[in-house]
Order: structure tokens, then C-alpha cells, then sequence
């Protein structure tokens, strides 16, 4: 007997001993029953055919397969809605993909870990509790969503500020050109300063919702929040004319930090910032092999082009930035190899450079493709 199987539009067909093997599954089961459609004479399932597809191979082979482009929780979610167990998984999955299920397992539940926690019912917790879930979680009520896009505008703005006071514009006589910043310097002051205060706000209230204090003031994060007010309280204390004005300019380059402010508003940036987190031990290896083979080519072009005539490569690390150069494939044309053995060595540099330069993407999509 055969059984007719309708899965999110796509059809099966499969043979009813085969399932019944199996019979602690849906298809197994007495418990499929529930899903027959008596007109269309077959069982109709509103689940996601693709995975469907490697779990009917599963009735057959005995053998699971994970795809790799599948996101983890969807692939248990269809895993238990047709009965398959998970506890089970690692014996049931085939050599190809149980190595990539379980890295993938693995970052997950450390993921979840750092950014769920231990998280009590509403009617426990303090307000500090709640306004800290609120800020951290945005989505989840009418505050935190509040907070959240007010957030957002005024760091929006405050980069768009800081981009557009690099501009010229007209001077007040028409004829000569300044910067807009000095050009209108009441109205960019009025930003930077509206800016400035809600962001020293937003850092204390942070402060005192988080759980754990001292953590949080060494966090990446909060130091950010500090660079990125600092030069404007610096600047009130700062007298008009002083010779510390200099040091001023310089650290109000701080500001650009109000940029990494939107990792707090972005999943996507979050997930990029744990991806690189979790491959920084083979990027540091892949780096110093960079590192090392940018030295080799160096000292090999030194002596290669030293007795050149009019030679740039006047020293080991003078000639660094040209191999630096050569394997990013920039081409600047400010440092040119001369001699016949140093051309040779360069041309050898760009094709290995190719290898080299994606290994660590190649890492990075990895570890990208574990968390996603």
C-alpha cells in the first residue's frame, strides 16, 4: 500500500510499510490519520517540503541529513513535529553532516547563552530588572520599542551632523567658501549638544538598569558610550583660546564611535560582531602567517632593489608597505620593482596573496553560517 503525502505543496509518495517501521514517528503512527484530507485522498502537512524531503530519506535509509543551509532551529522544529527524536541525533546523523550539526549546536547554545540568561517571570522582577529588559529587548513592549527608535534618530542624526559640518558651503559674503560647521556653528552646536545630553542619559540609565555594574562599565560597549560624549564635556571646560584647543580638535574625532553605538539597535551587526569573536583564535593564526609572509617578500625585494637606481625600498619596513600594497592589489605606483628578480618575486607575491587574503573569509563566512 502506498501513502500520498502533500507537504507544503509538494507531493510524496512513499510506501506505508516503510513508515511503519518506525512507529514512535507521525508517519508511523496512528496519529497521522488527523492530517487526511478525505477529498484529495492524501495527507496534507503545512510544513517546509525542503527538510521534508531529508526526512522521508531518513524512512528509507535510516540515516538523517543535515543541510548545511538550513537554520538549526527550523531543522528541529520539523525534526520534532514529525516525532523524530533529538536526543538522538548524533547516532542518526550521517557522517557528512554531524560534525557541522553539532558546531553548530554548540555556537548556538553558547549565543544563547550570553544573550538570554536565566530570565525571571515579570511579576518577579524589580524595575531596574525591567527597564534593563525593556532597553536590552526593544521588541517587547511599547517602551523599549520607544526607546529604541528614539535612539536610533538622535544617533542618526548626530553622524549626519558630524559628516555634514565637513562640508563646504558659502561664506556669509557669498564669495568665499568654509566649512559648514563654522558657517553655522549656533545650529551644529544645538545638535551636538541635544545629542550629547540624551546619550549621557541613555549611559545612565544603562547604569543603572544593568544587573551588573562593574561589567558593564569595562564592557566594549560603554566604553564606546564614553568616547563618544567626552569631547563635548571636554569642551565645556575647555576656555575659548586655550592652548590646549589643539588636543581638543584631535579628540573630537571620538565622535566617529557614536557609529558603533548602532550595534546596540542591530541584530545583524550583533551577529557580525559574534562571528568575529568566535573566530579570532584562527584569524590570529592566519594573521601572523600574513604577517610572516609580508616580511619574507619584504626582506627579499630589499636586497633584490637595493643597488637599483633611484630605488624607494630604502629600508625592510619601506618596502613592507609596497608587499602590503602588491597583495591587496591597490597598485598605488608610488614604489615600482626594477630589477628582473624583483619583478619575478612580486608577480610570485601577487598569486600567492590570492590564497592567503581568503582563507580568512573563508573563516569568517564559516563561523557566519554556524550562528546564522
Amino acid at each position: 500500500k502506498r501513502l500520498f503525502l502533500n507537504v507544503g505543496g509538494t507531493h510524496y509518495e512513499v510506501s506505508k510499510s516503510l513508515v511503519d517501521m518506525y512507529p514512535d514517528t507521525l508517519l508511523g503512527s496512528m496519529e497521522k490519520e488527523c492530517f487526511y484530507d478525505d477529498n484529495r485522498k492524501e495527507y496534507v502537512f503545512d510544513r517546509d517540503p525542503d527538510i521534508f524531503r531529508h526526512i522521508l530519506n531518513y524512512y528509507r535509509t535510516g540515516t538523517l541529513h543535515y543541510p548545511e543551509n538550513e537554520g538549526l532551529v527550523k531543522y528541529e522544529e520539523e525534526l520534532s513535529f514529525f516525532g523524530i527524536d533529538n536526543g538522538d541525533l548524533e547516532e542518526m546523523l550521517g557522517p557528512c553532516c554531524r560534525e557541522a550539526y553539532f558546531d553548530k549546536k554548540e555556537t548556538l547554545i553558547k549565543v544563547n547563552a550570553q544573550t538570554d540568561g536565566d530570565r525571571p517571570s515579570d511579576e518577579d522582577r524589580t524595575l531596574r530588572e525591567r527597564m534593563w529588559q525593556s532597553i536590552e529587548n526593544p521588541g517587547k513592549d511599547a517602551c523599549g520599542t520607544s526607546f529604541f527608535y528614539v535612539m536610533l534618530f538622535f544617533i542618526t542624526v548626530s553622524i549626519a551632523s558630524n559628516v555634514l559640518e565637513t562640508i563646504y558651503c558659502r561664506g556669509v559674503d557669498r564669495e568665499e567658501w568654509m566649512y559648514c560647521g563654522d558657517r553655522y556653528p549656533k545650529s551644529f552646536y544645538v545638535v551636538e549638544s541635544a545629542c550629547a545630553i540624551l546619550f549621557t542619559l541613555e549611559y545612565f540609565i544603562r547604569f543603572y538598569a544593568t544587573p551588573e555594574r562593574w561589567f558593564f562599565v569595562k564592557s566594549p560597549m560603554s566604553i564606546i558610550d564614553i568616547l563618544s560624549i567626552l569631547p563635548f564635556y571636554i569642551a565645556l571646560m575647555m576656555p575659548k583660546d586655550s592652548e590646549m584647543n589643539g588636543v581638543f580638535v584631535t579628540l573630537r574625532v571620538f565622535r566617529v564611535f557614536r557609529v558603533f553605538k548602532l550595534t546596540r539597535s542591530s541584530t545583524n551587526l550583533q551577529l557580525l560582531g559574534y562571528t568575529l569573536r568566535s573566530c579570532v583564535r584562527d584569524l590570529s593564526f592566519l594573521l601572523f602567517a600574513l604577517f610572516m609572509t609580508v616580511i619574507v617578500f619584504s626582506t627579499i625585494i630589499f636586497y633584490a632593489e637595493r643597488g637599483a637606481p633611484a630605488s624607494h625600498f630604502t629600508s625592510i619596513p619601506a618596502t613592507s608597505w609596497y608587499i602590503i600594497v602588491t597583495m591587496t592589489t591597490l597598485g598605488y605606483g608610488d614604489m615600482v620593482a626594477r630589477t628582473t628578480f624583483g619583478k619575478v618575486v612580486t608577480a610570485f607575491c601577487c598569486l600567492s596573496s590570492v590564497v592567503l587574503l581568503t582563507l580568512p573569509v573563508t573563516v569568517i563566512v564559516s563561523n557566519f553560517n554556524n550562528l546564522y
